[in-house]
This record gives C-alpha cells, sequence and structure tokens, in this order.
C-alpha cells in the first residue's frame, strides 16, 4: 500500500523490561505522581490494618516470630510437605505461637497479627483469623473471656 506507520517513542531508558508506549506513559505518570503526593505513612498503615494493631506493636511481634525456630522459616518448609504434613505443621506452628503468646504477654490482637503473619492454612489459624477478631468487637463478655 505504500503507507508508512508512524513511529512509535522507544521505550526510556529506566525501564528494565522494554514497554510499549502507553505502559511507559504510565508508568511515567505514576512516578510523577509518586513525587508529589504528601501523606503520613502511619495513617496509610492504620487504614490498612483497619486500626487493629499498631505498626510498631506488629514488627515487635514478627520479630520474635523471625526469631523462633519453629516458625521463623515454616513457610519454606510448607513447601515440600504433602496435605497431612502441612495440616501438622501448622497446628504445631500455632501452637508455638501460643506459647510465644504466653512467653510475651501478648494480648489477643497480637497473637491474631501473628497468625496472619504466618498464614498456616489450617482450620486453627482460620479459628484465629476469622472468629477470635469478630468474638473480640462483637461478642459478650463471656464469649470473650472464653474465647
Amino acid at each position: 500500500t505504500g503507507q508508512t506507520r508512524p513511529s512509535l517513542p522507544s521505550p526510556s531508558p529506566r525501564s528494565k523490561t522494554p514497554i510499549g508506549p502507553v505502559a511507559q506513559q504510565t508508568a511515567n505518570d505514576a512516578a510523577d505522581a509518586r513525587t508529589k503526593t504528601t501523606f503520613d505513612p502511619a495513617e496509610i498503615e492504620k487504614v490498612i490494618r483497619n486500626g487493629r494493631i499498631d505498626n510498631e506493636t506488629r514488627h515487635e511481634v514478627i520479630d520474635v516470630m523471625r526469631n523462633d525456630p519453629v516458625v521463623s522459616n515454616l513457610t519454606k518448609r510448607l513447601a515440600r510437605m504433602n496435605w497431612e504434613q502441612i495440616q501438622q505443621a501448622a497446628h504445631f506452628a500455632c501452637r508455638r505461637i501460643l506459647n510465644l503468646a504466653e512467653e510475651h504477654g501478648w494480648s489477643t490482637l497480637e497473637i491474631v497479627e501473628a497468625m496472619l503473619s504466618l498464614d498456616p492454612q489450617s482450620p486453627i489459624t482460620i479459628h484465629w483469623i476469622a472468629f477470635v477478631p469478630v468474638i473480640m468487637s462483637q461478642g459478650t463478655p463471656d464469649q470473650i473471656d472464653r474465647w
């Protein structure tokens, strides 16, 4: 047909992988927007965590877990286990978190945060992640004392 296509701008050298002009413009716009924003990261953290635990306390809990031999490398170990082994390891890890909570005087919210950070998919962690927060916020005093 003899028509030539207009040349498109090449991706900027900042990009590690070649991307098209629209994606590059989006990346440029996002980078520009990041330089123009002003917000308090601590406030964003509160919104993301729904105010359930402050970031400093969360990091203290995670540091304790990071230094514990039972839970520190659980995720890596789970990758090489079958379903029964995963359930057993998750059960032991949850029991260890409860032991750590007792040793360090953690609150229920700190235990929930530890369970969320560990994330073994087992019925025990589902209890701590899905049910305990609801009981703590909406339960009767007797239910809260029991759970």
